[in-house]
Order: C-alpha cells, then sequence, then structure tokens
C-alpha cells in the first residue's frame, strides 16, 4: 500500500494530539465529565465506546501473567483507572503534554512518562504486558511494523494491541456520525484479521486471540499478541 497525501505520518499525527484543546475535547468525550445525555451525544457515544474497549482489554489481561503494565500511548489515561483496580504497577506513556495533563490520577503504583512509542525510554523487557490502544488504526499500515518492534523490545512476554477492522455496519455508522455532526473520525486505516496474524507473525509476535470491543459497530479490533521467543 502506498502512502498518499491524505496519509497521515506519525509526526502528523503527534501534532494533532499536542494541541491542548484537542486533547480536552478527546478527554471531555471519552469520560463521564463530558456530560452524558441526549443533549450531549458525542460524549455519550464516546464514553460507551470507551467502557467496551476498557472491557476487552480487561478481559485479555485475565488471560496473561505479570503484574507490570505499559499503556503506550496513554491518551488521557482512559485505561489507566482500570489497570489501577486491578491491582498492576501501571506506566503510562504518551508523546503529547497535553494529553498527559488530562490524567489526574494520584497513585503510587502509576508512573507517566512522556515519550515517543517508536523510541521508548525503558530498557528490553521492562514490562510483563505492553498495551497499544487507539492507536496503530490512525497510521498506514506500513509504518505499523516499528512500533510493533519497540513494543517486542520492552515487552517480557505479551502484548495487546488495537486495530481497525471494517465491521458490517462500519460505513453506515461513520456516515450517521457526519450528518448528524457527531464529529469525523478523519482517516482510518482497516486490516484485515488474516493481515493482522500476518502482521503480527512477522514482527515476532504469536496471535493468541482477537475480541471486537462492539461487534457489527466498532472499528476497534482487540488483540493479545505473545512473543515467539
Amino acid at each position: 500500500m502506498k502512502e498518499n497525501k491524505k496519509d497521515k505520518t506519525y509526526e502528523e499525527y503527534q501534532k494533532v494530539f499536542k494541541n491542548k484543546k484537542y486533547a480536552e475535547n478527546y478527554h471531555k468525550n471519552f469520560t463521564s465529565k463530558g456530560g452524558i445525555g441526549l443533549l450531549n451525544p458525542i460524549n455519550f457515544f464516546g464514553v460507551n465506546v470507551a467502557r467496551a474497549e476498557i472491557n476487552t482489554v480487561k478481559n485479555l489481561l485475565s488471560l496473561c501473567e505479570g503484574n507490570r503494565i505499559l499503556d503506550a500511548p496513554c491518551g488521557s489515561g482512559k485505561l489507566l483507572p482500570k489497570l489501577l483496580d486491578m491491582n498492576f504497577s501501571v506506566t503510562g506513556a504518551d508523546y503529547s503534554d497535553g494529553m498527559l495533563s488530562q490524567i489526574k490520577i494520584k497513585n503510587k503504583n502509576l508512573k507517566l512518562i512522556q515519550a515517543d512509542i517508536r523510541k521508548l525510554p525503558f530498557k528490553d523487557k521492562s514490562f510483563d504486558v505492553v498495551i497499544c490502544n487507539r492507536f496503530l488504526h490512525r497510521i498506514p499500515i506500513e509504518q505499523h511494523t516499528e512500533t510493533l518492534k519497540e513494543l517486542y523490545r520492552v515487552s517480557k512476554k505479551y502484548a495487546i494491541i488495537y486495530f481497525g477492522v471494517k465491521g458490517i455496519l462500519t460505513d453506515l455508522v461513520i456516515f450517521a456520525e457526519r450528518v448528524l455532526k457527531l464529529g469525523d473520525r478523519g482517516k482510518l486505516y482497516y486490516i484485515s484479521k488474516k493481515e493482522i496474524k500476518r502482521l503480527l507473525y512477522e514482527n515476532r509476535w504469536e496471535f493468541i486471540k482477537g475480541k471486537k470491543a462492539i461487534p457489527l459497530i466498532s472499528t476497534g479490533y482487540v488483540v493479545l499478541a505473545r512473543k515467539l521467543d
């Protein structure tokens, strides 16, 4: 697949999320603090999608061993409360200081760091599980390898990774969002389940299990992978 002018590179994507106003709006749309109800349909949809994704990650984590978790990029901290409730030792890493500034959690088991997911400031095998949620579906598929290799380096054994897989109702949902002015997801990069397994294998990951966050509607397909060696 050739990259075209509409494709966002890592650097362009980083600039979008570095914007503090964007980070504030993003955080509000995925947390109940934004106000859930018919008068705020964007928040209502965002919060319910977030809950489904969090539960999916939680279910896949139950299949893993170990206590040290890396959430990268952690964004405004959507996953962090659940990970801490599960008594994990958690490190959240994100390139955007705007996103990190939205995280108000005070917990001795949480560390936050500003970092590029392609060059993480951690030693090899620093974490039992690395989580990469809601990121790769925004980046052209040919750019996935760099991230998958870095996640492999810092993981002892497992990774939980979010990919974009087109569903039966995906186009209809996106069209409705735009017509009703509920927001525009921008360009998404879909990959088939077969291609996910091939991509993981080429980067020394073994596909263990995959689960759609919200069947038929959500593009999110969350995968549990294990290092091949």
